[in-house]
């Protein structure tokens, strides 16, 4: 799973690249170029990654793989938005979010290093839970948050969830 997300990230940053081509500047106007951003969900009225504000107006928008409304992103998931963009502003054509992590939360260390799964999670103030509940040992907790270099999950959000019968302790 982490492969994959280190080749889509580094196929996003390449399309970010080859998308950032300078125009002639002949006559001024702006146009919009095919885009496709990887990034964490900042803020909404649209939905904002990467400091760019994609309209969601006909996106497809999918949660692990299932189709949803923009009603089920929160603030903090990551996704990769596949559409238009011309500056600050975009349009989505897809919106996909996978999370980092999915299972029992086995420990915390500390306040800021928890253990999921075998992953460690690093929970800060920038960490948003859904209806502000945070997971506790041994529940289980669905964890969106972007890996670093030492495999390392930054989490962006994270919500306690029933465990599905497959995972019951």
């Amino acid at each position: 799973m982490k492969t994959q997300r280190f080749a889509l990230l580094g196929a996003a940053v390449a399309l970010f690249i080859a998308s950032c081509g300078g125009g002639t500047g002949g006559t001024g106007a702006t146009s919009s170029t095919p885009a496709t951003s990887f990034g964490t969900i900042t803020n909404f009225g649209s939905v904002f990654v990467n400091g760019v504000e994609f309209s969601t107006s006909g996106a497809t928008i999918t949660l692990d793989g299932i189709p949803v409304t923009e009603n089920e992103l929160r603030r903090g998931m990551v996704v990769t938005v596949s559409g238009s963009r011309s500056g600050n502003s975009g349009s989505a054509a897809r919106i996909e979010v996978d999370d980092a992590v999915k299972g029992f939360v086995e420990a915390k260390a500390d306040v800021n290093h928890w253990t999921v799964m075998g992953q460690t999670v690093l929970v800060d103030d920038r960490t948003r839970f859904e209806n502000n509940i945070v997971p506790g040992v041994n529940e289980f907790a669905e964890v969106h948050g972007l890996v670093n270099a030492d495999g390392v999950i930054a989490a962006g959000f994270i919500e306690k969830k029933t465990a599905p019968s497959q995972f019951s302790k």
